[in-house]
């Protein structure tokens, strides 16, 4: 199975998502939506839950990697905030700076925090902010 768009590509042997009707016009950034062709039988969806489960690559176009067993996504349907977890043996996320591997990392995305709950390696490059 294979899903993508411009910003990012999942793969995975299994996937199951549920999707809500999209209320407002403009999602918030870094809120998943799918939109279809404006026809009279098409309605604007956005994720609210999705589920990947085996072989699970996920690849984003800020230069993102993951892999793991299970990918869950869940979305705050008010808010439009996502929590990410992975599960695996390990899992994996990376970027070009920092990577993190364990069993069970759960992402917050808008709040850039990370939660890896059992054994973990970490590799973090803290950047040096001028002082204003």
């Amino acid at each position: 199975m294979r899903a993508f768009d411009s910003e990012q590509e999942l793969r995975a042997e299994h996937l199951k998502s549920s999707l809500l009707p999209v209320s407002q016009p403009v999602a918030a950034k870094g809120a998943t939506t799918t939109r279809k062709a404006s026809t009279s039988a098409s309605v604007p969806v956005e994720l609210e839950h999705l589920t990947a489960i085996n072989s699970v690559t996920v690849k984003t176009a800020d230069g993102v990697r993951a892999s793991a067993d299970r990918l869950d996504v869940d979305v705050d349907p008010a808010t439009r905030r996502q929590d990410v977890r992975l599960l695996g043996k390990p899992a994996h996320v990376a970027n070009k700076d920092n990577s993190v591997t364990g069993p069970d990392i759960e992402i917050i995305p808008a709040d850039q925090v990370y939660h890896v709950r059992g054994p973990a390696q970490v590799h973090l490059i803290q950047r040096e902010t001028p002082q204003s």
